[in-house]
């Protein structure tokens, strides 16, 4: 064996020990944690999580809830409370500071390679909150439902509770049309909550706002 052939067998095998000792390394530093890409659009917005500073990209965080939050000069804070759970491998997370003051709208429109990233990034985040929204609650993927009698929607607010809104169409047309329109109303009502029976939710499994409230 030649010395030149031994020299590069020599450095193949340094640079294979060096992968193989930084792939050690890292396991060993993020063993239990989850990977988590993040991204931010401005790139140079500021980055927390935890409260913690740092920096986007891969984050290697430990099982359950975090809350992240991305701020910029001129842009309204966006701030996303996650949990590992809800992450599919290869997900990415985008933090969108909100463009709310004239300043923040005159410098996306000078920078509109940003702008369109953000809009893109904007419905891959709608894409992947609605998917984790359907898994937890699967009566999401028939609604809103409507009819000539009733609608039903539902809302789910910044702490992500969930809850549901039926509106019921009863005809009233003056004091003589009541008593027709509480019977209306309650019939409709049945036919609202029948639909949701059917499809795994029962009276109590969710809040259920009731439009009117009879």
């Amino acid at each position: 064996m030649n010395k030149n052939l031994k020299l590069s067998l020599l450095i193949l095998g340094l640079f294979v020990a060096i992968i193989l000792s930084f792939n050690i390394v890292s396991y060993i530093q993020h063993r239990g944690q989850i990977a988590v890409k993040v991204a931010v659009l401005p790139s140079d917005s500021s980055l927390t999580v935890d409260g913690k500073v740092t920096a986007a990209g891969k984050l290697y965080l430990t099982k359950g809830s975090h809350k992240l939050e991305a701020s910029r000069q001129d842009f309204d804070r966006d701030t996303k409370n996650i949990n590992t759970d809800d992450i599919q491998t290869g997900t990415v997370i985008y933090m969108l500071p909100a463009a709310n003051s004239q300043a923040a709208r005159t410098w996306l429109l000078q920078h509109p390679d940003v702008q369109k990233q953000r809009e893109a990034a904007g419905g891959a985040e709608s894409e992947r909150l609605q998917t984790i929204l359907i898994k937890k609650y699967p009566i999401i993927s028939k609604l809103p439902k409507e009819n000539l009698h009733y609608k039903i929607d539902y809302s789910v607010d910044a702490n992500q509770k969930f809850s549901l809104t039926i509106t019921t169409y009863g005809i009233i047309n003056g004091p003589a049309d009541y008593t027709r329109y509480v019977e209306q109303t309650k019939a409709y009502k049945q036919e609202a909550l029948d639909f949701l029976k059917q499809n795994g939710v029962g009276p109590n499994t969710y809040p259920i706002n009731y439009i009117p409230n009879l």
